[in-house]
């Protein structure tokens, strides 16, 4: 399925960050075979003053800011079909599960602001709520598209993970884009361990991990793992992918395991929290594309 079209849902705000994440999407149509692009800003009517709440004003607000977002959209020049939507709803969270019950997405764009104004909370609730995977873009984005480190986690997310992975294909032969399988593996109660003890629950834990990626996975292509030790999983994962210039980290919300590993719940809240230049896909394991 690495060939499917898709159609994607993007949230807008109203901020600077819109005029990245569109940008942002004319570099994902030079890999992906873009079907459709919806648009989605929602009027928060709890935030309105009480003397716009009239059906005629909120009408009028709601045409203008349509107007002002196509205009945006607009000047983009994008080369694939497109829609423009404007909902109200008190919580901006409900107007995007109105949306996505009412049609299928492959895959939400939201706003990941590093230095621009905003606390994304929107964008961290519709990671947990939102049913398809969902791709968190820093104004600070790079580009061209060239390496992707996959976290590998050996749990039910790793497929999705891997699937996701394989329509990364630049269209264009010049650009090809790297693709980094990685595996981190934290030992906990370290200190609790002798030396020799540790050492050899690391092996064993290395070991098993490679047979099940030899077993399952090898048609995927090699797979790395490294040792977090002191440090915490994020830590180690995104130390990797700046070691490695990384554009993008693919990876699932949750995992579990013996020996813990990506991506536990706290793990995806803290990647998601941190300052970086990365891109970062959230995929779940019951989207099967």
């Amino acid at each position: 399925m690495a060939n499917k079209p898709l159609n994607i849902l993007v949230g807008l705000d109203l901020s600077k960050m819109d005029a990245y994440l569109i940008d942002y999407i004319k570099t994902l149509n030079q890999i992906f075979i873009v079907d459709k692009i919806t648009f989605l800003h929602n009027i928060k009517l709890g935030e309105l003053p009480k003397d716009l709440l009239s059906d005629e004003r909120l009408q009028t607000i709601q045409r203008k800011i349509k107007n002002r977002l196509e205009r945006l959209v607009e000047d983009a020049e994008l080369n694939f079909p497109y829609t423009v939507k404007v909902s109200m709803e008190n919580l901006s969270e409900i107007a995007f599960q109105h949306i996505g019950k009412k049609e299928h997405f492959d895959l939400l764009i939201v706003g990941n602001k590093q230095e621009l104004q905003g606390n994304g909370a929107l964008a961290y609730k519709l990671l947990r709520l939102f049913p398809s995977p969902v791709m968190a873009v820093p104004e600070t984005f790079k580009t061209p598209i060239k390496t992707l480190v996959n976290a590998i986690t050996f749990s039910k997310y790793t497929k999705a993970v891997l699937n996701w992975a394989e329509r990364f294909t630049s269209k264009d032969e010049n650009l090809p884009i790297k693709q980094l399988s990685v595996n981190v593996s934290k030992l906990y109660y370290y200190s609790l361990m002798t030396h020799k003890e540790a050492e050899k629950a690391i092996q064993e834990d290395i070991s098993q991990k490679r047979k099940k990626w030899e077993k399952d996975f090898q048609a995927y292509g090699e797979m790395e793992i490294i040792q977090a030790e002191e440090k915490s999983i994020p830590t180690t994962l995104l130390s990797y992918a700046k070691q490695k210039n990384a554009e993008i980290i693919i990876l699932g919300i949750k995992s579990n395991s013996m020996i813990r590993d990506l991506m536990i719940g706290s793990v995806a809240n803290e990647l998601f929290a941190r300052a970086s230049d990365m891109v970062l896909l959230f995929v779940k394991s019951k989207n099967k594309s």
